[in-house]
């Protein structure tokens, strides 16, 4: 069994699905990609995680040697850390069953965003972690102001997180002015002089990864990282990608947009079309713009659903920004459950 066969039947132990050819190439190829252009929806987020661990625990002894011990997942959305948090920590904890003596001391997962009581991660700065966190909190710690943190501390997390990780930057077109920062700092490790010349070349043993389904490099482009961008290595989707059945079920799904009939107002009348467009099996989402509105559709919806009792219901779960952290937790969870 060659290498890529050994990753595609681990990763599918982990994840229960089989990996598609580019998130093979992430965690096989000889060289770490740091542009990653895939488009939404492909499972950047596990090729990440899990091709940073089979890196770190299971490729061959040079490989496991140049990959730093810390994965800081940086995102610039909280629901985003929540959903990557929780699937990281599925992933390992399956590997932990098949695995036992490879995940001796398996990598812990720390969240870091606020309103998170923030776990003493940087007491252990010798073990393989995954540090999973929305940028303002990461960024901060990464220029030695850290957001929420005790001032004593700041230069302990200023130092861990500007040396042996890797920063994997997802979702980098929300980033705003946090994507010039994380390209700066990236700049800085580069140009900082070092005895070791080859260590300097290499950002002080940090190494960055900027991924996006609409990435462009002229983004990354600022004063000390200019001359670095267009060297970068980028990995997207190659032919042997487009003829994957899944990854063309996914790239050619339709995304039908139609206006309602029902009117401002008429939330019985959008209750009834939502449960009429709805398909078993598939998940419908709702947005509206306001919570009281989305209070009002989730007991129309109800109602509806109570008005057919012969007619198999699909969960109606409501998320709003008023829940507090555990109720909001439970209801995503609810949201993200497996369809039956």
């Amino acid at each position: 069994m060659n290498n890529k066969e050994a990753y595609a039947r681990w990763f599918q132990q982990a994840t229960k699905h089989e990996p598609y050819p580019f998130q093979v190439r992430y965690a096989c190829e000889p060289t770490l990609p740091e542009l990653v252009d895939v488009p939404t929806g492909m499972g950047k987020t596990a090729m990440a995680v899990l091709g940073w661990l089979w890196r770190r625990r299971f490729a061959e002894e040079k490989v496991r040697k140049a990959i730093p011990r810390r994965l800081v997942y940086c995102l610039p959305m909280r629901v985003l850390v929540e959903q990557t948090w929780g699937e990281a920590n599925k992933w390992i904890a399956e590997l932990e069953k098949h695995y036992p003596k490879e995940m001796t001391q398996a990598p812990t997962v720390h969240i870091l965003m606020g309103g998170e009581d923030e776990e003493d991660w940087d007491m252990y700065p010798e073990r393989d972690q995954i540090i999973i966190g929305t940028q303002d909190m990461l960024l901060s710690r990464a220029l030695n102001r850290g957001y929420a943190a005790t001032r004593s501390r700041w230069p302990m997390k200023f130092g861990l997180l500007n040396m042996d990780c890797l920063w994997v930057f997802d979702e980098i077109q929300l980033m705003g002015a946090g994507l010039a920062t994380t390209t700066q700092l990236e700049g800085f490790r580069r140009v900082l002089p070092d005895k070791d010349s080859d260590r300097a070349k290499n950002g002080h043993g940090c190494r960055s990864v900027w991924m996006s389904a609409t990435l462009q490099r002229d983004w990354l482009k600022t004063v000390d990282f200019n001359d670095h961008v267009d060297s970068l290595v980028k990995l997207e989707l190659n032919d042997d990608d487009h003829k994957n059945r899944d990854v063309i079920t996914r790239w050619t799904a339709k995304k039908p947009l139609e206006k309602t009939k029902a009117v401002m107002g008429d939330v019985s009348g959008l209750a009834n079309e939502v449960r009429e467009a709805h398909k078993p099996g598939m998940r419908t989402i709702v947005i509206l713009n306001t919570v009281k509105r989305a209070c009002e559709l989730f007991k129309a919806l109800n109602a509806v659903a109570k008005g057919k009792p012969s007619v198999p219901e699909p969960a109606i779960v409501l998320l709003h920004s008023r829940f507090r952290p555990e109720d909001r937790r439970r209801q995503v969870d609810r949201a993200l459950a497996e369809i039956r």
